[in-house]
């Protein structure tokens, strides 16, 4: 580019320099993408998907998030994925790779090609198990199957795959370690365990001890509140006072005050029930109508779940997301690919085996939505009569070289050697049967 120089020359000179701007270091930096980061900073200003802290796409080549180089390793056990023309047969699990030892799981831990292949039967640290048993560190006698596994220390003691974060074997996970049990050293304590009213303790980790037992929007009088029966939700301050044998309205006298004139000319008195006797439509004789505030029947409460599953509609502010169903509400039994979204979570359950991948069924690609070993792109393990990649088929021909193995009903007699098939020729003297016929010349 030429560059052209401010200086004190006649203006048409000036008029004959090159329009482009020139940008030096002390011209203001620019967003050319628009992705919120300057040139300055942008590895590609050019790429609004490319920036510092963008989410890296791996094995696709591009550096998104500027950190200067291309994601290929997403497990992070040190090996790229072959995706990436690398070695890792299974880049989504940081416990397969080349050259680790190999233990009798059904993974190919090493990546030969094949699952629990020349396992050691040695129990060389003398807990017991060999790798041939499952051992997945036979260097520590602290670490093998059926061995205690410590809690939270990030071991797995005992080889099952991950390290125990249900400290106290309640089927919850520690909330200090991902999980949602609150309380992890209390069997009793746990998401869905019963809440024992006013014993100061959160038993159901939702945050808060059960101080109101009927639900009647009244604390109990035992727990610093003011109603004085919290078994009963028609016995609380504020309510109309009945002729029940109650003190429905907690002022310390059973049936007192009671008025004996039907007022609005339903038929009930006070005395005989009414909650309301101003209003005809209101009643121990009427309909209630649900989730309209008003309780019509003079039942204590408005009708808030239809159908009687035990939750209260949304409309009525509760989470039912269908009160017209009674195999509808939160919790309940969810009926995978049936379209209905049977425990109110917003969606028909498509993922049975939680692998990320919905069923077939339910118009995904998952082929076998049971296993969640079994999904689109997974690592193929030879000869197991499974399909895990979801390609239609199992992997019987290791070297591609048109022969299945031997190990899955084939004539291969070796399916690591491409050049070793029923289809090949043997060559005279390096004692190797090329076309497997038992025989070498």
């Amino acid at each position: 580019m030429r560059s052209c120089r401010l200086v004190t020359i006649l203006s048409l000179f000036l008029a004959a320099c090159p329009t482009e701007v020139v940008m030096d270091e002390q011209s203001p930096s620019i967003d050319a993408d628009r992705d919120g980061y300057t040139d300055q900073i942008d590895c590609d200003d050019g790429d609004a998907a490319t920036y510092p802290g963008a989410a890296e796409t791996p094995y696709d080549g591009a550096d998104q998030d500027c950190d200067g180089a291309h994601l290929v390793d997403v497990d992070g056990d040190g090996y790229a994925a072959v995706e990436a023309d690398g070695d890792d047969c299974n880049d989504l699990d940081a416990e397969v790779y080349p050259g680790r030892p190999e233990y009798q799981n059904e993974v190919d831990d090493d990546c030969s090609g094949v699952a629990d292949d020349n396992l050691d039967t040695t129990d060389d640290d003398g807990d017991g198990a060999a790798e041939s048993e499952g051992d997945c560190d036979d260097t520590r006698d602290d670490i093998g199957p059926g061995i205690f596994d410590v809690p939270y220390d990030g071991v797995d003691q005992d080889c099952t795959g991950a390290d125990n974060l249900d400290g106290d074997g309640d089927g919850f996970d520690s909330a200090d370690h991902g999980g949602t049990d609150c309380d992890d050293y209390d069997v009793s304590v746990s998401p869905g365990a019963a809440e024992v009213p006013y014993d100061s303790i959160d038993q159901d980790c939702d945050g808060a001890d059960l101080l109101d037992a009927d639900g009647d929007g009244h604390d109990a009088a035992s727990a610093g509140g003011d109603d004085c029966d919290d078994t009963d939700a028609l016995v609380a301050p504020g309510l109309t006072e009945f002729a029940d044998g109650k003190d429905n309205d907690c002022n310390g006298s059973i049936d007192d005050a009671l008025d004996t004139a039907d007022d609005d000319g339903d038929g009930y008195a006070e005395v005989d029930g009414d909650c309301d006797d101003a209003d005809s439509n209101v009643s121990p004789g009427a309909s209630d109508l649900p989730y309209d505030g008003v309780d019509q029947d003079c039942s204590g409460a408005d009708v808030s779940d239809v159908d009687g599953d035990g939750a209260d509609a949304t409309a009525a502010g509760g989470d039912d997301c269908d009160d017209g169903e009674d195999t509808v509400y939160p919790g309940a039994a969810e009926e995978p690919y049936d379209g209905v979204d049977q425990d109110c979570d917003g969606a028909d359950l498509v993922d049975t085996d939680a692998d990320g991948y919905d069923a077939m069924a339910a118009g995904g690609e998952d082929c076998d939505d049971t296993d969640p070993t079994a999904f689109p792109g997974n690592a193929e393990v030879a000869y197991d009569g499974v399909d895990q990649d979801c390609s239609g088929a199992d992997w019987t021909d290791v070297d591609a070289d048109g022969y299945d193995a031997e190990a899955a009903g084939g004539d291969d007699c070796d399916d690591e050697d491409a050049a070793v098939n029923p289809g090949m020729s043997d060559i005279v003297g390096d004692g190797i049967d090329q076309d497997c016929d038992g025989l070498s010349l």
